[in-house]
């Protein structure tokens, strides 16, 4: 589809709107005006209670990875500004779970200059149903200056001999679709590039690609390499 519509000079753009929440929005501002320096690891944990699927999803193996995994992982590329060049991922159902395999999902990534990613989900955690309606999320940046802490409705960012404080994720003056939709109307209108072209969209489905492989194979998968596959 993607060489399809390139082909053709035809606009393309992939919905990965979770990219765009604000509190990722202003991690990537952070991260890209230096004040955390180059990013060395990045820690991110996400956690579901046991809740209704679609059965589409919950009859699918790796159901945690193609439910929110993607979206994470495209934040991720999207925040950090590189793409992934090593992946080692496990997929796998807590012994009392009731999904197929894939419930939850620990993965270790390696990003172009150096940062390694350190990345868990699952759809069996307990004990927080009403909390944040059983949902809990939280990503750490460690760069060479500060370590910046992301939760969904605030920042903090602790910078060297300074005290923690907090980042405004500032005001929903739009929401992330419109965000998507506004590059789709200036690519439209005035040819200007979205950062959440078809190409952009392939590598995130590398990554999750060689999560799936790596995962399967019990080894490490470089998604660079799968584009190779298809030339």
């Amino acid at each position: 589809m993607v060489e399809l519509a390139e082909q053709k000079d035809l606009p393309l753009v992939v919905a990965q709107n979770y990219r765009y929440m604000r509190s990722f929005r202003t991690a990537r501002r952070l991260i890209a005006d230096g004040v955390l320096g180059r990013v060395g690891i990045v820690v991110c944990q996400y956690y579901r209670v046991p809740h209704e699927m679609a059965l589409s999803l919950a009859s699918l193996q790796h159901s945690v990875l193609w439910g929110m995994g993607v979206h994470h992982l495209d934040a991720l590329r999207y925040i950090i500004g590189r793409n992934v060049t090593q992946v080692m991922a496990e997929s796998f159902t807590l012994p009392w779970g009731l999904l197929p395999p894939g419930a939850s999902l620990r993965v270790m990534l390696s990003m172009e200059e150096g940062a390694r990613v350190f990345y868990s989900a699952t759809y069996e955690s307990s004990g927080h149903e009403f909390f944040e309606r059983g949902q809990e999320f939280y990503t750490r940046f460690v760069g060479e200056r500060a370590t910046l802490h992301v939760f969904p409705r605030w920042l903090i960012l602790c910078e060297r001999n300074k005290l923690p404080r907090l980042v405004r994720r500032g005001a929903r003056s739009v929401t992330e679709e419109q965000v998507l939709l506004g590059q789709f109307e200036r690519l439209l209108l005035a040819g200007e590039k979205p950062d959440s072209s078809g190409r952009d969209n392939l590598q995130t489905m590398a990554v999750v690609e060689a999560c799936v492989r790596s995962a399967n194979e019990q080894r490490w998968i470089n998604p660079q390499e799968l584009f190779n596959e298809h030339e």
